[in-house]
């Protein structure tokens, strides 16, 4: 049960509200979990159908030197490894009830979307103000994203006619497992994805959309004004790398400057600054995922919003003006 458990922790709930939600449920030759939001299988060679303690299961299995023997006897599973013994107590099959995965038209998995979430991903809201915010949307061929101070978005063409907007625990869940992952379903409700070894998860998804003018802007962004040189991408992240993320950085035509509160650090580069102003400001937070991402962008537009692009991702970032 190592693979089992090691790839369907994340699915696992970590809260007791519903007791079943962190026990593993065994059925039909198929590990599955659940944590309310989505649900994932994983084939497993254990018989029986019955529900057991993740936690328990979990803290076993990683210290254990080999995979154990199992016994399921009545409501007890017994575990054993050369000198080890340990006993489970199980629930009953009947307290699953989740959705498991119904059936569905399963289509080839697009490869070109791994590289627009691992890039988007930074994009996404911590802040549950906007809802739409909280994942990556894919919207006609094209992925969006943004953190509440830049937006981000990537032409996807094998996403056309799609619309969904995919919460960050199914893009981390994704992004966590790329191996073998080769098919993908939608609904109205929920989204599903599988792997060449038979494992799958499905997903709720997040009820809203993206902004038809924030679409637009990212759609639109301009080539920048500045190149973002490997030199220069260096310098600007090291700094920010270096400055507390509340004070922001200070970008002049010729350095580019950070600061703690018992530290100053600056680093030569040379760069666009505004016209009425000796340098531009930017959240730690947010510049260093643009940044990363640009080939080139408009730093001389602050406090506007400045546009970039980069090889996958382009859209605008706003700066700080404090």
């Amino acid at each position: 049960m190592r693979n089992e458990i090691e790839w369907l922790e994340d699915a696992l709930s970590t809260k007791d509200a519903t007791p079943a939600m962190t026990y593993y449920m065994v059925k039909n030759k198929m590990m599955l979990a659940t944590n309310g939001r989505m649900v994932a299988g994983f084939p497993c060679d254990v018989d029986g159908e019955f529900l057991v303690p993740g936690e328990e299961l979990t803290k076993i299995l990683k210290r254990l030197p080999n995979e154990p023997t199992f016994k399921v006897n009545g409501d007890r599973l017994t575990m054993r490894s050369g000198r080890f013994s340990g006993t489970l107590h199980l629930l009953p099959a009947e307290e699953w009830r989740f959705p498991v995965l119904e059936e569905v038209v399963w289509q080839p998995f697009p490869s070109t979307l791994l590289p627009i979430f691992k890039d988007l991903r930074p994009f996404i809201s911590e802040s549950a103000v906007h809802r739409w915010s909280l994942g990556i949307a894919i919207d006609d061929g094209w992925c969006f994203g943004t953190n509440n101070f830049a937006l981000a978005g990537a032409p996807f063409p094998p996403g056309g006619g799609v619309k969904a907007l995919i919460p960050t625990w199914v893009v981390d869940f994704i992004l966590g497992r790329t191996e073998g992952l080769v098919q993908w379903a939608m609904s109205p409700q929920f989204m599903a994805f599988k792997w060449s070894n038979g494992a799958w998860m499905r997903s709720t998804l997040i009820d809203a959309e993206f902004p038809e003018r924030a679409r637009a802007m990212i759609q639109a962004a301009p080539i920048g004004t500045q190149m973002v040189t490997p030199e220069y991408r260096h310098a600007l992240t090291r700094i920010a790398e270096l400055s507390d993320t509340d004070s922001g950085i200070h970008i002049y035509a010729d350095r580019v400057e950070g600061k703690t509160a018992r530290s100053v650090v600056s680093e030569t580069m040379d760069s666009e600054i505004p016209a009425n102003s000796p340098f531009s400001i930017w959240g730690v937070k947010y510049i260093v995922p643009v940044i990363a991402a640009a080939n080139n962008w408009s730093p001389s537009l602050w406090p506007a919003a400045v546009p970039f692009t980069g090889a996958r991702i382009r859209g605008y970032i706003m700066g700080r003006t404090g």
